[in-house]
């Protein structure tokens, strides 16, 4: 009982958690979105390099996990839709996304959750190897101007191109 009791209090103290690299899918992130709902001090959460895809996402319900600020899903098959339940969220104060397939169709909803998110005027924010073009640039650069102190943004090996960084140059 004793053990038990020890671990209960273990889950819900914890607050560093990296399972990158473990071939963790959609079945894994329920079972994640669930136990993340009982650690209330869960600040970092690291799940780069795993298949969690958009579904995935959906299923960590990170909404419910009110004190995560570090989010690290880099390489982990997440398009569009999942970029848009991640948008949802308004916590981070760092959001690694690099290396995923985001495109234009979610720049909207990640410059949304810049603009509307508290601790993003001091944030970090990692969305290189996306695929992002002009269009998803500029959406992301009409956020910037309201971002006045957002310490690094990320935008390598995207395919933005001139209009793209012609609206971040004017947006900074």
């Amino acid at each position: 009982m004793r053990r038990l009791a020890l671990g209960q209090w273990f889950v819900k103290s914890l607050s560093y958690l990296d399972l990158a690299a473990n071939a963790i899918g959609v079945e894994g992130s329920e079972v994640l979105g669930e136990l993340l709902k009982k650690i209330k001090a869960l600040s970092h959460l690291g799940l780069s390099g795993n298949k969690l895809r958009d579904e995935g996402v959906k299923r960590l319900a990170l909404g419910q996990c009110r004190s995560l600020s570090f989010l690290n899903i880099a390489s982990c098959d997440i398009g569009p839709v999942g970029a848009t339940h991640l948008g949802q969220c308004k916590m981070f104060s760092q959001l690694g996304l690099s290396c995923n397939t985001i495109l234009c169709e979610s720049a909207g909803a990640m410059a949304g959750m810049m603009e509307q998110c508290p601790l993003f005027s001091r944030a970090r924010i990692d969305l290189g190897y996306n695929g992002i073009q002009d269009a998803g640039a500029g959406r992301i650069a009409t956020v910037l101007g309201g971002c006045a102190s957002l310490s690094h943004i990320d935008l390598r090996s995207n395919n933005i191109g001139d209009q793209g960084a012609r609206s971040i140059a004017v947006a900074l």
